[in-house]
């Protein structure tokens, strides 16, 4: 059997899933994805935590899940936490920090997460500052140990994929940057914002999980020359 030519990293929220749907990803967005893993590799990495994006698609099957913004790895039955005691014991700090400047968050298994957190991001990077890295997510910001991104939690998946081929990344906010900057073709869906769309190498006609059909149908015209 032939190794996987192609990968196809996409986010979730406004790329696969859409806002108005609640980001429930679309059924027809599900199959074109699944049916797409069955030959080739399609990574979905997504700021969320595991149990969030297993609600909101119970029936997406990609070859592997990039979560908490690339701190969690889940394929093949396994998962694969890229987080350390250091981590751990320096989140403590930081949530004591935010806490003490009245910032509310949350917690994934590494992450952590500040809804609204742009608002207050120079609070925000105080807090982390020398303990970990913040990225910004349209009006939220994520907080994550030193050298965790998406980016480096889809290559450590490729690695353990043993996968040699053309990545494609598809992303819509600044986030999604960090997977540009792995990818072979950078792609926009069409509600990316501005600065995203000026560094893509493709942006797409469509929004969201449409948008990702209209790259995976792209690809399949162009099969033979990958």
């Amino acid at each position: 059997m032939n190794s996987p030519k192609v990968a196809v990293v996409s986010d979730y929220d406004r790329t696969l899933a859409c806002e108005s749907d609640g980001f429930r990803i679309r059924e027809d967005v599900s199959e074109a994805v699944n049916e797409f893993s069955r030959k080739h590799v399609f990574i979905v990495a997504s700021g969320r935590e595991e149990k969030i994006i297993r609600e909101l698609a119970p029936n997406l099957r990609p070859t592997v899940w990039v979560l908490e913004n690339g701190a969690k790895l889940v394929f093949q039955g396994r998962t694969v936490l890229l987080s350390t005691d250091e981590w751990m014991a320096d989140r403590d700090k930081i949530l004591s920090k935010l806490s003490q400047l009245g910032i509310e968050y949350s917690v994934g298994e590494v992450i952590i997460y500040v809804n609204g957190g742009s608002q207050k991001i120079k609070e925000v990077l105080e807090a982390v500052k020398g303990l970990g890295h913040a990225e910004r997510n349209r009006s939220d910001v994520m907080i994550l140990p030193k050298g965790v991104n998406k980016a480096n939690g889809v290559l450590r998946a490729l690695k353990e994929l043993n996968f040699e081929g053309k990545i494609y990344a598809v992303g819509d906010s600044e986030n999604d940057l960090s997977l540009f900057e792995i990818a072979d073709v950078k792609v926009a869906v069409t509600n990316a914002l501005d600065e995203v769309k000026r560094v893509a190498d493709i942006v797409l006609d469509k929004p969201n999980g449409l948008g990702v059909k209209e790259l995976l149908e792209r690809i399949y015209r162009n099969e033979e020359t990958l």
